[in-house]
């Protein structure tokens, strides 16, 4: 049986509407399943009271603290929710129910508690002797076997689908690995993973318990990424003392009441080795605490105590729960001492709150997931909502970056981002907003209220970065000092495409001074917004644009915002253009001649351009250097003629900057007044083109051909087609590989290197790329993608990267045995048997081989190539003989002989000395190496000794000592002969 991970995955596929304050008390209500693995790789040494081989004692769970943690997760359950936990490995069971799922009063309570019980580690039967530190786990419904996610999930999903009800349901899968019984390769795995989620049809929360014995699994990857594609959470648990952990944190996903935070311990002193202190306000408005401690695996049950009578826990767990609720005065402080090391301790406070927070930004209560999406490479709102809770309280609210949801070890130092409470806020709906950065990796969110200094109420949020950029770009107003009249100022913004973004909703805030926000109406066509922006008069005006929907599933808002500093004085404009300050892409060649006009009715008494107030800022608002500016722009003297005034300057030697948007600030003076003008441009990146080879060009694809055996270099020619640029620019020599990979594998980026110059022998009039394998490779077509720059950082090379293909020359392996049977169709060698002194022994005979090798730099390593016994023949007649002859290579890698040559052995274990009619037997063997070019089936000809003819020439040996035997003892019996009386002679 193959062992496998068993993964601990919890996969949040929907997330549910938070009710607000006012929603009934029956909407937290839930129904959980509970799926729990029991394959073979969760358990230690000791199954159903038999010690298993040394080598399978390292299990994910070996103390079965799954048990205790599912224990702890029926305790915490309310009275009117109902829970089902399916136990699975080769096979499914329903504990303690048949269909049904069981409601959690306290008789069915207690009930399903007996239940997991049934199952649990038990060391009080643990076998004596040097095993005894591992329980026994004996399930006689489910014992350790293999991982069969499919019946388990159907079992599940049908216990789900009997028990409908208008509770929120959800289901719960602990696990360590990888299915069995969903396909050999991580691409079937993964999409018979996201076949059986979607047949579930409830939020799937997939908790993945890290096996000790394995530190990477693809198949266990592919399980996870499908339970991610399908809007479903995945924990990850680093240790079985977490599982609780993990357990407790689902509830918080499915109870918007409910909140976790972590408790950490400190070294105490002799027995009690652990010290945690906590303490809880009136301002958290908790109604109901939970301490929960579970610990590392250990001989000895966790014993936790504290000085409140009422707290006082048996001590015949693992994992120790303390209670109050509101009755037992529930504010104060605790502390709570362990007989653990603090690092084996996991401590948690569930707690039951009044507090709601609920993210508003992304909506996560319109929507059903729980993971959100948000825009790659671009700034983004956050925003929650917090309700139950005064205004002096709001302000301690949080909104920080964190690591990863659900961790149990929390970050020692989250980001705080900078929040804001106004601008998205309402009176009505008090929200905490704040922008989180660009990023292209997964974020979380983490919502704390934090009244005091060692408990807080808080929630995570999971969001990951969108495949493709998303922006909201604000193309009106141009300037952000825009020259209007009173009046009304055109605002318009560009949307993503209604096909990136489902079920847009766009909202528009703007805001003069410090007065409240006022939505704006606009109208959206073609992806593009529009509204008009009422100025009645000058000052500073701030313009919020707001837009959520969801993408790929999950929920999304973009954001973007403006200052307005709207001009009242005159309207300036470009001279023969249309009112407009945006000058498009300007090319390295351009040179542009710019000219603002401003009606004056001739007495507007205009002053020059200064040439040191103007100012060129790229798009981080950073000024260019003033040496560079006055190479850059040309002023001309003003104009002033018909009413109006003119001031030219031209843009020039634009091939000077780099890539990149920028802002010209022209401030011009009329009527004693300062107005400054903004225009903007876009300096694209130059691009170094390449190509190579007829016909190849249209692919994408570099071939550079195949690498014979005896070379390590392959040599490609490359063209630069941008002329223009080829004369000042060169390419850097050395090429950065990003990826080196076959069709089936991906090698380390070291395994090659590629160098490129300008022209060679073999490349006239091109670039020659080179390519160099340090290392010898497998026989294998392998595609590179190699990152080649340009000298100067202004040009870009295309394609980006380049993406080359070459093929190495074959392996060839061929194998030749001593002592070769002439007449044979197959390769046949000649084997004797070691003589040994009992006609019963089994042998194993040792077969030297050579192997030549061929096609490549060196010898690879043969440790184990394949093999397969397929017949056993008697030359004569007897076959059954050799049932149990096995082939295998011998446990040292091949020796080197000579230049590629190398010895080794092959193995034939378990030969008889002797078979029954005994003679010449033909063992066949099957390499299935697929490096071996030589014949892949071989025959080993051993002569044994025959029973048959020993029990002959036994059977003739004592039937001759028998009879001799037999003879010499009859004739020492034999009577001695009479003597003849003695003569007596007749009367006369």
């Amino acid at each position: 049986m193959r062992r496998l991970w068993c993964v601990a995955l919890l996969c949040l596929g929907a997330f549910f509407p938070m009710p607000s304050m006012a929603a009934p008390q029956d909407a937290d209500v839930i129904d959980v399943v509970v799926v729990i693995d029991n394959s073979g790789s969760m358990h230690s040494k000791v199954v159903n009271t038999m010690v298993a081989a040394d080598g399978f004692g390292r299990g994910s769970d070996p103390h079965g603290l799954r048990y205790e943690a599912t224990k702890m997760l029926v305790d915490l359950l309310d009275p009117a929710d109902r829970i089902g936990i399916v136990h699975f490995s080769d096979s499914t069971h329903i504990l303690g129910s048949d269909q049904t799922l069981v409601r959690m009063d306290d008789t069915q309570r207690t009930g399903m508690r007996t239940a997991l019980d049934a199952v649990s580690v038990n060391y009080d039967t643990t076998p004596r002797g040097p095993n005894n530190r591992y329980g026994v786990i004996s399930d006689p419904h489910v014992p350790p076997g293999q991982t069969a996610y499919v019946a388990a999930l159907q079992r599940a999903t049908t216990l789900l689908q009997q028990n409908k009800s208008s509770n929120r349901q959800a289901l719960i899968l602990l696990t360590d690995g990888a299915p069995t019984d969903m396909g050999q390769t991580p691409d079937a795995i993964n999409a018979a993973m996201q076949r059986q989620l979607d047949a579930v049809g409830v939020p799937v929360f997939l908790l993945m318990l890290k096996n000790p014995n394995e530190t990477a699994n693809a198949d266990v990857a592919a399980v996870t990424a499908a339970a991610t594609a399908r809007n479903h959470k995945v924990i990850e648990i680093a240790s079985p003392a977490d599982i609780a952990h993990a357990m407790a944190s689902v509830l918080t996903y499915l109870k918007p009441n409910l909140y976790i935070d972590t408790l950490t311990a400190t070294p105490g002193t002799g027995r009690d080795q652990s010290v945690v202190t906590a303490s809880l306000t009136a301002a958290h408005r908790v109604s109901a605490v939970t301490f929960v401690f579970a610990a590392a695996p250990m001989r000895t049950p966790l014993q936790v105590t504290t000085s409140a009578a009422l707290l006082q826990p048996g001590n015949t767990t693992r994992v120790q729960t303390f209670r109050m609720r509101q009755t037992d005065d529930i504010t104060g402080a605790w502390t709570f001492r362990a007989n653990a090391p603090p690092t084996t301790i996991t401590g948690f406070a569930l707690m039951q709150s009044q507090v709601r927070m609920t993210l508003r930004y992304p909506d996560a209560r319109a929507h059903t997931s729980q993971i959100m999406a948000y825009p790659r490479d671009a700034a983004h709102v956050i925003g929650a909502v917090v309700d139950g809770v005064t205004p002096a309280t709001l302000a301690q609210m949080r909104l920080e970056s964190m690591t990863r949801c659900d961790t149990v070890v929390p970050d020692t130092a989250p980001t705080p981002y900078t929040t804001r409470t106004t601008g998205l806020s309402s009176a009505s709906q008090p929200l905490i907003w704040a922008l989180a950065p660009a990023s292209a990796q997964s974020l979380f969110v983490n919502v704390r209220f934090q009244p005091s200094n060692t408990l807080a109420l808080q929630r995570c949020y999971a969001m990951q970065a969108t495949a493709t950029p998303l922006t909201l770009t604000m193309r009106q107003p141009v300037s952000e000092r825009p020259d209007v009249v009173a009046g009304t100022l055109p605002v318009e913004l560009v949307l993503p495409p209604a096909r990136v973004l489902r079920d847009p909703e766009a909202t528009l805030f703007a805001t003069r001074g410090n007065t409240p926000p006022s939505q704006i109406p606009f109208t959206v066509t073609n992806d593009v917004a529009r509204a008009a922006l009422a100025i009645p008069q000058a000052g500073s005006y701030a313009l919020d644009m707001l837009v959520t929907g969801q993408y790929d599933g999950r929920p999304l808002a973009l954001y973007a915002s403006r200052t307005l500093t709207p001009q009242l004085a005159c309207a300036l404009r470009r001279v023969g253009r249309d009112d407009t300050r945006d000058l498009g892409v300007l090319t390295r060649d351009t040179a542009l001649d710019v000219s603002l006009t401003c009606a004056t009715a001739g007495d507007g008494d205009p002053q020059p351009l200064d040439a040191q107030a103007v100012t060129l800022v790229d798009a981080q608002n950073t000024p260019v250097p003033a040496a560079l500016l006055a190479k850059l722009i040309a002023l001309a003297p003003v104009q002033q003629r018909d009413g109006q005034v003119t001031w030219p300057l031209t843009l020039k030697n634009v091939a000077l900057l780099a890539a990149g948007t920028y802002t010209l600030r022209v401030p011009v003076t009329i009527y004693g007044r300062v107005a400054e003008v903004q225009y903007t441009f876009t300096r694209p990146q130059d691009m170094l083109a390449l190509s190579w080879g007829q016909g190849q060009a249209g692919t994408g694809v570099l071939d550079m051909g195949t690498m014979q055996a005896d070379a390590n270099t392959l040599y490609a020619c490359v063209t630069a087609t941008a002329t223009a640029l080829v004369a000042d620019v060169t390419l850097a020599p050395q090429g950065q590989i990003q990826a080196l990979r076959t069709a089936h594998t991906t090698l380390a980026r070291d395994a090659a290197t590629f160098t490129i110059g300008r022209s060679a022998a073999t490349c006239p009039a091109a670039y020659t790329l080179t390519l160099v394998v340090p290392a010898p490779l497998d026989a294998a077509t392998y595609t590179a993608d190699v990152v080649l720059t340009a000298s100067n950082d202004q040009v870009q090379v295309t394609p980006q990267p380049l993406t080359v293909r070459f093929t190495t020359a074959p392996l060839r392996v061929a194998l030749d045995f001593a002592h070769p049977v002439a007449q044979t169709q197959l390769p046949t060698y000649q084997v004797t048997l070691p003589r040994t002194g009992n006609v019963w022994d089994m042998v194993d005979v040792m077969i030297p081989y050579t192997a030549t090798v061929s096609g490549a730099l060196e010898m690879p390593v043969l440790t184990r190539p394949g093999y397969a016994l397929t017949t056993g023949v008697d030359v004569r007649a007897d076959v059954a003989s050799f049932v149990a002859v096995n082939p295998y290579w011998e446990r040292a890698a091949p020796q080197p002989y000579a230049a590629n040559v190398y010895t080794g052995a092959l193995v034939l274990a378990d030969v008889p000395s002797y078979t029954w009619q005994g003679g010449a037997y033909d063992v066949e063997v099957t390499l299935d190496d697929v490096r071996i070019s030589s014949a892949k089936r071989v025959a080993f000809r051993v002569q044994t000794g025959s029973y048959l003819q020993l029990v002959l020439a036994l059977t003739v040996t004592l039937t001759a000592t028998l009879a001799i035997t037999l003879g010499v003892r009859r004739f020492r019996r034999r009577p001695p002969a009479a003597e003849p009386p003695p003569y007596v002679p007749p009367p006369c």
